[in-house]
């Protein structure tokens, strides 16, 4: 695993997520995002805009959760007693691979935090 200096949200970051797959889009490439299907993502990586990316319910959720990211990662370390960064990682041995996670601790491990609906 390869640890990037990406700061996320920055234009080369978004650069960077466009050239790999990372968490968001393997659930895609496996048919089983709600948000995404294989064609969206396979048109994203080309640069095509499609029908999805208009969908305000979608944004809407992809911004709360983006919003709430550091409340998160904050509420976490008091909890736990350690600090937590987020970071980039790609896979060294699959370059295409890579993931932009919402914090890292040396003892703690990961943390990905996910908004999720009134069903869930």
């Amino acid at each position: 695993m390869k640890t990037l200096a990406l700061a996320q949200g920055s234009p080369e970051w978004h650069a960077w997520r466009l050239g790999h797959i990372g968490g968001s889009q393997a659930a895609a490439v496996v048919g089983e995002c709600p948000y995404n299907t294989r064609l969206t993502l396979w048109n994203d990586f080309r640069g095509i805009a499609s029908d999805l990316d208009d969908d305000p319910s979608k944004e809407f959720i992809f911004s709360k959760g983006h919003e709430v990211e550091g409340q998160i990662r904050q509420e976490f370390q008091d909890l736990i007693g350690e600090e937590i960064k987020p970071v980039c990682i790609e896979s060294e041995r699959f370059p295409i691979a890579g993931a932009s996670l919402d914090g890292i601790g040396l003892k703690s491990g990961l943390l990905e935090a996910k908004l999720v609906g009134a069903e869930a």
